[in-house]
């Protein structure tokens, strides 16, 4: 049986694990600000458009296509890749400027919550019981996951090509 508090809990665990990505982001970056004020700034730009992706797919007019779904899941690789050459460690960053970093940072939040949730509300009534929900579910999260999992198996390439 389909079990709100348990979405609830996985929403939390969601966030949780962005905040962690960002803060593992924030501490390896090396942007002209430094402090708390740099990390809140990330974390509120993060947040504001993972909201407005959440938003989008609620308006009426809007459906996501498949061919601009396919596009938006392969640039999500490319801003993996993109998130390594800002944060290279050890070395010079590739890509030094804040700009660009804010905008792969905006990129990112936004297309992750725009494709997860307009394909929630899109196929959603498709399935009547809530066992193929939940399987429909468990290979959506598998694919969504699988995009960042080769961007940064190819960021850590990356990272090993520059060391």
């Amino acid at each position: 049986m389909y079990n709100e508090s348990h979405c609830v809990s996985r929403y939390r665990a969601v966030i949780y694990t962005n905040a962690q990505l960002i803060k593992l982001i924030m501490a390896q970056t090396r942007f002209c600000w430094t402090g708390r004020r740099q990390a809140s700034t990330i974390m509120n730009l993060h947040m504001l458009f993972d909201l407005v992706g959440k938003l989008v797919p609620s308006i009426k007019r809007f459906k996501l296509k498949l061919a601009p779904g396919l596009v938006m899941c392969y640039c999500r690789v490319l801003f993996c890749v993109l998130f390594v050459l800002i944060t290279l460690p050890r070395t010079q960053p590739v890509i030094q400027s804040d700009a660009a970093s804010f905008a792969i940072e905006i990129a990112f939040s936004l297309s992750q919550s725009l494709l997860y949730t307009s394909c929630i509300m899109q196929y959603q009534n498709n399935f009547t019981n809530p066992l193929d929900r939940q399987k429909a579910s468990f290979y959506q999260n598998v694919l969504y996951q699988g995009g960042i999992g080769l961007g940064a198996i190819i960021g850590v390439c990356i990272k090993f090509l520059f060391e």
